[in-house]
């Protein structure tokens, strides 16, 4: 049986461990997004959407990170109980929704563009979105009224659950959905195009390994939520709650990271695709993989 003090240690070892995972791999995503495939000079059209979108995943990872660590060292170190640390709480809930909003808003742009820019093909994931936007809302709502009152309400700690979990099904729907609808259309136009079957299984590999990635880390942070809901929770449950809090913004952005990593990599191994397909095909196959 693990104590608090140990719970404790895990998570901020865990957390800690995948912040620096984190940085390498964002490290290696600028190389990618800001320099041209080969060498060391600087693209003649950088990927604007993407790049912003990396460095404002990384504030908000940071900032969650930052916060958390403070709160833990106070909290359970300086054995600090101040109302105050529940301001530092709310900064970390917050950076992380914004964090979790917007990468799933990125695979749902990314599905956008293969789609040839219709918003018939991305209806399902954008309700999903939507929905998650206001789960996010209301945890942010009610977490503040928490801190504004300065005391902990079963009530309120009911409907925050409710809103994390609701967060946790449409974030796992958005993301399923997302990719299996751009390999669906990889795989219809390479398919069309006559294009190589082996570049075509390794560009759908990167996608759905990504994707996979992803949505377990938010079924494992779905699990914890609902362990620690059971009024009859055991140290394990606490622990698999620890751990799926501290894993999970940080997998969300490595698997981020490498989607773009890997998706940068392969493209020089793809060009004689591009020549031997037809032009409107090799236009979609091109944007599915960017």
């Amino acid at each position: 049986m693990l104590t608090n003090g140990q719970l404790f240690l895990v998570a901020l070892f865990t957390l800690a461990l995948l912040y620096g995972v984190y940085l390498a791999t964002l490290i290696q995503c600028f190389r990618w997004l800001v320099f041209a495939d080969e060498g060391w000079k600087l693209r003649a059209k950088i990927n604007s959407v993407m790049t912003l979108a990396t460095i404002f995943i990384f504030l908000t990872s940071t900032i969650n990170v930052v916060s958390t660590l403070k709160y833990e060292l106070d909290a359970y170190v300086r054995k600090d109980q101040n109302w105050s640390l529940y301001g530092v709480v709310m900064v970390a809930d917050i950076s992380w929704l914004i964090a979790r909003l917007l990468i799933d808003g990125v695979l749902i742009y990314r599905c956008w563009i293969v789609y040839a820019r219709s918003w018939r093909a991305i209806c399902v994931p954008v309700a999903f979105w939507l929905a998650s936007l206001a789960c996010s809302i209301l945890l942010a709502y009610y977490t503040g009224l928490n801190y504004k009152r300065q005391t902990y309400s079963a009530e309120i700690a009911l409907i925050e659950s409710k809103a994390i979990t609701g967060l946790y099904g449409c974030n796992i729907a958005t993301t399923v959905y997302s990719t299996a609808a751009i390999i669906y259309r990889i795989w219809s136009a390479a398919r069309n195009s006559g294009g190589s079957p082996r570049r075509l299984i390794y560009t759908m590999r990167i996608l759905a390994e990504s994707g996979i990635l992803y949505t377990s880390t938010s079924v494992f942070s779905l699990v914890g939520t609902l362990l620690i809901g059971r009024s009859d929770r055991t140290w394990i449950d606490l622990l698999i709650s620890d751990l799926s809090d501290a894993i999970s913004l940080s997998m969300a952005s490595i698997s981020f990271n490498l989607i773009l990593i890997r998706v940068y990599q392969s493209r020089v191994e793809v060009q004689d695709m591009y020549r031997s397909a037809d032009s409107g095909n090799a236009d979609e196959v091109r944007k599915s993989i960017q």
